[in-house]
């Protein structure tokens, strides 16, 4: 398979020195980029900075972005991080207003954060725990700044999964294990009938 480079993008302006740790890309064809202090929306077309979104660093206010380390985008449009700081996945509007926290996670050392856009699910890894967190209908459209009780349920079995994506054609959920250097294609549906998983639920507040 050949690859074409198209464009390369110069984002040195404003991340001197930086360790980009997660990317997305909106309906816009705007870039969303973490660098574990910060997130950054930027237009693809010329690598401008747009905004910086959730705040710069720890800084413990509500809202505020401490240790972004993966990013994701809703159907409506809504810009999703996972926290590594306080193990959490953060929602703001494309505007980047903070919309809402989604805490109780279970989870220790957060990975990305993957969002089923048909069903507004988000996937966050956490390595440490062996598994990624399913949290349903949290960036569905309609989801406002209130908090609600949501269902937590658990991909499991897997040994350090650090990265997660959704595949949005067929809705598999694509796993990135950094310690087999194995990648899982995961029907999700098939998968808890298996019996492979090790799926389990809990109420949570968030």
């Amino acid at each position: 398979m050949e690859f074409i480079l198209l464009q390369t993008l110069k984002l040195s302006v404003f991340m001197v020195g930086r360790w980009i740790s997660g990317m997305a890309v909106t309906d816009r064809q705007e870039l969303v980029i973490v660098d574990l202090r910060a997130a950054y929306l930027v237009d693809a077309a010329s690598g401008r900075l747009i905004r910086v979104v959730g705040g710069s660093g720890r800084g413990g206010t509500a809202g505020r972005l401490a240790e972004p380390i993966g990013a994701a985008t809703a159907a409506d449009g809504r810009l999703v991080f996972s926290d590594r700081v306080d193990q959490t996945a953060k929602l703001y509007s494309s505007r980047g207003q903070h919309v809402r926290t989604v805490t109780g996670l279970g989870l220790t050392n957060v990975g990305g954060v993957a969002v089923d856009r048909s069903r507004g699910d988000v996937y966050v890894a956490g390595s440490d725990c062996h598994g990624v967190a399913v949290v349903r209908g949290a960036a569905a459209s309609g989801t406002g700044r209130s908090n609600m009780v949501v269902d937590v349920e658990y991909l499991s079995d897997f040994r350090h999964p650090y990265s997660v994506a959704v595949n949005s054609m067929t809705g598999d959920v694509i796993v990135g294990d950094d310690h087999t250097q194995t990648v899982y294609d995961i029907t999700f549906y098939l998968f808890i009938v298996s019996g492979l998983s090790g799926v389990t639920k809990q109420k949570s507040e968030n």
